[in-house]
């Protein structure tokens, strides 16, 4: 198993579509890693005092909302896990195309098992840099 979580700084510009792909696998190449069946979840916070807030949460994705961003599967022997959180920085929610404001936000990814486990893979600054072309219609 690894340690975790990983520290993992992430910088965009502003106005960009990004999609970040993840391969969790055990160290010892022979023990199946699989969290397919977990839930994934993405938040960026405003500062590092929120990560245990999700209500101050700027963007939060959840890989059981109703059109998830983030995917989760498993294959291969041993299993290996593969997670994809297709974010969108033009957009402060799932909905509303207003661009994140360039500056620094912070982020964790955790997977939750359906008996209630919580563990944080990832986590780290959230840079989101300043953008010259915006609306690209």
């Amino acid at each position: 198993m690894a340690d975790i979580p990983y520290n993992l700084n992430i910088e965009l510009p502003s106005g960009d579509d990004r999609t970040f792909p993840i391969t969790i696998s055990n160290a010892d190449g022979v023990t199946d890693a699989d969290y397919s069946t977990w839930t994934g979840i993405f938040t960026v916070t405003p500062t590092k005092d929120a990560y245990n807030d999700d209500s101050s949460a700027v963007y939060q994705l959840k890989s059981t909302d109703a059109s998830p961003r983030i995917s989760i599967s498993a294959s291969g022997s041993p299993l290996v896990t593969s997670i994809s959180i297709n974010h969108f920085a033009r957009e402060t929610s799932d909905s509303d195309g207003t661009p994140l404001e360039p500056k620094n936000y912070y982020y964790d990814l955790q997977l939750v098992s359906s008996s209630g486990v919580v563990q944080t893979w990832f986590k780290g600054l959230y840079k989101v840099k300043w953008h010259s072309t915006v609306d690209v219609n």
